[in-house]
């Protein structure tokens, strides 16, 4: 009798308005463009609207720059549930190298624009938006600001720069069911190992997978991108004139 109440019972909720059935998403192909630099001397970019991307500045030497490069397509989840298993979006690259003259960059935006399907259905194209925080930290301090001691690790060739990454409420919205759904980039992975943020080593090309999921709307809390990029840019104006001195 308890078997049968159950059974009856999961039956019933299967079948209740609103439940939730499975969908597949696909992302068939990705674009990705670089814009809304904060700071920076002779930024540039390369390659805006295709599947690897670039923002570049600083002058007296190599440009260090940022570069987005799409993962192999397609990309399949299956939702719900909220926040789907994780999956590469492509590669993140710092090209980090010492400015010696001109500033550099704290914060640059990063626009998806990936092609969708739903259950094989092309839904078109949507545009998911990411603010990137970038911090030049002094290359002379001793401990750097990661905590580390300088010429040592990821401080090997001088203090790391950080980078970090947060969503912005412009990205567009998938919907399933009754539930609508968002891309969030959740962090980076290094050798297999997850970071919420990036520590750069310095006079370098660094590279980071940048993973993310597919999250309810309702449940993806946006960086205050604003008011981080306006004090980003004191610090990295202050950073500056201090490194330029030293």
């Amino acid at each position: 009798m308890r078997k049968g109440l159950i059974a009856s019972a999961a039956a019933i909720a299967l079948l209740a308005p609103g439940a939730a059935s499975a969908a597949s998403v696909s992302i068939d192909v990705i674009t990705a463009t670089w814009s809304n630099v904060v700071g920076g001397s002779a930024v540039n970019f390369t390659g805006n609207g295709t599947a690897s991307a670039s923002v570049n500045w600083g002058t007296g030497g190599p440009q260090s720059g940022y570069v987005f490069t799409a993962a192999t397509m397609p990309i399949a989840s299956l939702l719900p549930p909220s926040p789907s298993p994780d999956f590469t979006l492509g590669t993140f690259t710092h090209r980090n190298f010492p400015i010696t003259s001109g500033t550099s960059i704290t914060g640059v935006r990063l626009t998806i624009t990936a092609g969708i399907s739903i259950d094989n259905v092309s839904q078109g194209t949507k545009n998911f938006v990411f603010d990137f925080d970038h911090w030049e930290t002094p290359n002379g301090a001793n401990p750097c600001a990661n905590g580390g001691a300088n010429g040592s690790g990821v401080n090997e060739f001088g203090c790391a720069d950080r980078v970090q990454v947060g969503f912005n409420n412009l990205s567009e919205s998938i919907v399933i069911g009754a539930d609508t759904y968002t891309l969030n980039i959740v962090g980076f992975e290094i050798n297999g190992v997850p970071f919420s943020e990036f520590w750069t080593k310095e006079n370098a090309s660094n590279s980071a997978l940048i993973r993310a999921n597919w999250t309810l709307r309702s449940e993806v809390v946006p960086a205050p991108m604003s008011l981080a990029l306006f004090g980003m840019g004191l610090a990295g104006l202050g950073l500056a004139m201090r490194r330029r001195a030293a």
